[in-house]
């Protein structure tokens, strides 16, 4: 499985917006993972059974919600395979990761090691994320 480029952020999905949209024109795939987050079922997900399935689906429009209940705490390198197999970019929240990505007014500020982070515009940031040595590497 070739892993991810993962990204901390901080902030709500609103701020990534012009990044996602980017993206997407470029045929670049980027999710987004909210750790530690509290998570409430869709209305058609919160009878008291569904609660205790193995699986529970919702589905819509183009879209489909997936609850599951879990034992223990969440694995990174778990979430990665379940979630986003085929994804180049995740932006997390909730876990603090280097490299870390904040938005600017101008432009992207990443942070890629203690001792190096650079600005980027949206399209410079596009080529950058491309970059092999930015994946995720499993521990």
């Amino acid at each position: 499985m070739k892993t991810p480029v993962l990204l901390a952020v901080d902030g709500p999905a609103e701020a990534y917006a012009p990044l996602f949209s980017a993206a997407k024109e470029a045929g670049l795939r980027i999710g987004w993972l909210a750790m530690n987050a509290p998570v409430d079922p869709p209305p058609p997900l919160q009878a008291p059974p569904l609660l205790e399935a193995f699986r529970a689906v919702a589905v819509g429009e183009g879209r489909s919600i997936a609850m599951k209940p879990m034992k223990g705490r969440a694995i990174l390198r778990d979430l990665l395979r379940e979630h986003f197999l085929g994804a180049d970019v995740v932006l997390v929240t909730g876990l603090a990761l280097v490299p870390r990505l904040a938005a600017r007014e101008s432009g992207w500020h990443l942070t890629e090691s203690a001792t190096a982070s650079r600005v980027y515009t949206t399209e410079e940031l596009l080529v950058r994320l491309r970059k092999p040595s930015l994946r995720w590497k499993k521990d």
